[in-house]
């Protein structure tokens, strides 16, 4: 039997591809802080103490060790996140979290798209991620190919057709975006209005169709 797979792929920005950096054991650095995006803050004996409650919690993704008064502060970005945010000051300590919770791989670690995630250099290859464009707490799992063309392209149609002499797809097309999580059921689809809606949140540029047949 042959059977049609036609589906649609976005990158959510314009940006080519961003290099998958290599995951590596972090080391502190001295004379560094992140800034802005300290969410827990609270006094520790030692630094050994801030390393060792940051890697037992995923949603701490850095941390900031001020050594005036032993304060340790969670960070929910790295500098690999936000580079721009990270500071020389001679008063702190910084370091990653080598257990913390990759982007999307988690519902408290949603990606505003697929791109996202690979911007961030948490991509763990094609599969399913945790994302929220609207950044409103309103999360999904959708489809996300980190392979072709540097990768970061999200599913919005999936439709398998039963053979070569099926006439085309007469499904009802999901009216919102947050429809593509029905990606795994071989008929979704999304509206021209929520394409439109989904454009909003993620400036895409980029469109992709693929189509393959199999026996």
């Amino acid at each position: 039997m042959d059977v049609f797979s036609f589906w649609f792929i976005l990158a959510s920005y314009s940006v080519k591809t961003f290099a998958q950096r290599c995951k590596v054991t972090q080391r502190s650095e001295h004379g560094l802080v992140l800034l802005d995006h300290v969410f827990k803050s609270f006094t520790v004996d030692r630094l050994a103490s801030c390393y060792i409650a940051c890697n037992s919690q995923p949603v701490c993704q850095s941390l900031n060790f001020r050594l005036s008064d032993k304060t340790c502060q969670f960070n929910k970005e790295t500098k690999i996140s936000c580079p721009a945010c990270l500071k020389q000051n001679e008063g702190f300590i910084y370091a990653e979290n080598p257990d913390r919770a990759l982007l999307g791989s988690v519902p408290f670690r949603t990606a505003e798209s697929c791109r996202h995630i690979i911007q961030n250099g948490d991509s763990t290859g094609n599969g399913e991620y945790w994302v929220d464009p609207q950044g409103n707490g309103n999360s999904f799992k959708a489809f996300c190919d980190m392979t072709t063309d540097g990768g970061g392209w999200m599913m919005v149609v999936n439709i398998i057709l039963a053979s070569s002499q099926s006439s085309w797809w007469n499904g009802t097309a999901e009216q919102t975006f947050q429809g593509m999580r029905n990606y795994g059921n071989g008929k979704m689809a999304i509206t021209k209005s929520a394409m439109s809606q989904l454009r909003a949140y993620i400036n895409f540029t980029q469109i992709r169709f693929h189509c393959s047949k199999e026996k």
